[in-house]
């Protein structure tokens, strides 16, 4: 009996609905993000430059989770990825890309990244990770 008890907590826990930011500059990557998890009930803002996304962030705190692209048009995300860490070390970042070096997934992992995706992203393998960070 208690073995049916364990998996409905993990099943409990990984259906928690999350606060989530997501920081892209393609918008159009920002928004069919925003939709697929709105659609799953969890809370989503989405920014389109590295500035942006840290001035959201740092006004709330409160994110469960971001996807932070690496490329953007003002910032680094690998400096974002730093500041967010540095501010709220137990909020998990998944970085996207489609510069997904050896180096940078190194790097990325080295300031705090929870994961790292390759674009295009695979919906399935993004919302899985979502739930299992």
């Amino acid at each position: 009996m208690s073995g049916l008890y364990e998996r409905d907590e993990i099943a409990t826990v990984q259906s928690k609905k999350k606060t989530i930011l997501v920081i892209d500059d393609q918008s159009d990557m920002g928004w069919i993000m925003c939709r697929i998890f709105h659609e799953r009930g969890h809370k989503v803002t989405v920014s389109g430059s590295g500035k942006e996304g840290l001035k959201k962030f740092m006004d709330r705190k409160d994110f469960d989770l971001v996807f932070l692209d690496i490329k953007l048009p003002d910032l680094n995300g690998l400096d974002v990825l730093e500041q967010i860490k540095k501010t709220s070390p137990h909020t998990k970042v998944i970085i996207i890309t489609a510069f997904g070096s050896p180096e940078a997934r190194q790097e990325a992992f080295v300031r705090g990244a929870s994961a790292f995706l390759d674009k295009p992203i695979q919906i399935d393998e993004m919302t899985r990770l979502a739930d299992n960070v």
